[in-house]
C-alpha cells in the first residue's frame, strides 16, 4: 500500500507516505494485529490482578523483600500491558476509524542502502510537549530548562501606533486584541510549561556571545541526495 503512495519507491531512503484514508488491506491487517494484542494482553492483565490479590490476601504473611519483588513484578507487567500494547491497541483501532485528534499518523518503511529494513506504522504527537508536561513536570518536584536560544526576542514592527511609557520614551504599541511581546512565549511553549496548572518561575540574563557578528551559516547545496556515491 505505501509503494503505492510514494511518487519514488526505489528511493534509496526511507518511504513515507499517508496513513489516512488507510486502505482496505491495511485496516484488515490493523484488524487481526490488534485481535493478537488484545490475547497477549488479556493474560498479562489477569496476572496483575492476581499478584495485586495475592499481596492483598497475605500482607501479614510477606516480608519486605517478598513484597518488594512481587510489587517490581507488578510494576513491569503494568509497563509492558497498559503501556505499549495499550497505545498500539489505540493506535490499530484509529485506522479503520480516520485520525485521532493531537496526533499525526503515517505509514513507514526503513530503509539501509536502498535495501528495507523495517516496515510499520508511526504516530507523533503534534504537540510533543503534552506528554512531556505530563509524565516529567507534574511529577518531578522542580524542573529547570536552561538554553541560550530559549526566548524568542523578535524584532519590534516599524509602526505609527505608539504609546508612551510615561518616561518620555516612545514604544510600539501591541496590535489590537494581542498582549504585547515580552519574549517568553516561544519559550512557554517549547518547554510545555504552557501546559501546566501554574505559572512558571522565569529569569533570563545576557549573554556574552555575539550572535549576531559571530555566527555563521553553512549551507550545502551541490549534492544529490539520489547519488550518494557522487
Amino acid at each position: 500500500a505505501l509503494y503505492l503512495r510514494v511518487s519514488d519507491p526505489d528511493s534509496l531512503y526511507d518511504l513515507q507516505s499517508e496513513l489516512y484514508p488507510a486502505p482496505d488491506n491495511v485496516v484488515a491487517a490493523a484488524r487481526d494485529f490488534a485481535a493478537a494484542l488484545a490475547a497477549l494482553a488479556a493474560p498479562l492483565t489477569q496476572l496483575v490482578k492476581w499478584l495485586v490479590k495475592y499481596l492483598d490476601d497475605n500482607a501479614d504473611q510477606l516480608d519486605s523483600s517478598q513484597r518488594a519483588r512481587i510489587e517490581g513484578a507488578i510494576r513491569g507487567l503494568e509497563l509492558r500491558a497498559g503501556g505499549p500494547l495499550g497505545a498500539w491497541q489505540t493506535m490499530l483501532a484509529d485506522v479503520g476509524g480516520g485520525a485521532r485528534d493531537g496526533f499525526v499518523d503515517w505509514m513507514q518503511i526503513d530503509r539501509l542502502d536502498g535495501q528495507d529494513r523495517d516496515v510499520g506504522l508511526a504516530r507523533h504527537w503534534l504537540d510533543p510537549t503534552i506528554p512531556f508536561a505530563h509524565s516529567v513536570l507534574d511529577t518531578a518536584h522542580g524542573v529547570t530548562i536552561t538554553s541560550a536560544t530559549l526566548q524568542d526576542h523578535a524584532a519590534p514592527r516599524q509602526s505609527s501606533d505608539s504609546v508612551s511609557s510615561g518616561d518620555n520614551s516612545i514604544q510600539p504599541a501591541a496590535p489590537a486584541g494581542k498582549p504585547p511581546h515580552d519574549g517568553w512565549q516561544s519559550a512557554i511553549a517549547l518547554t510545555g510549561a504552557a501546559h501546566m496548572d501554574h505559572a512558571a518561575m522565569r529569569v533570563s540574563f545576557s549573554s556574552p556571545f555575539d550572535y549576531a557578528n559571530q555566527t555563521r551559516i553553512l549551507v550545502v547545496n551541490d549534492l544529490d541526495r539520489d547519488r550518494p556515491e557522487a
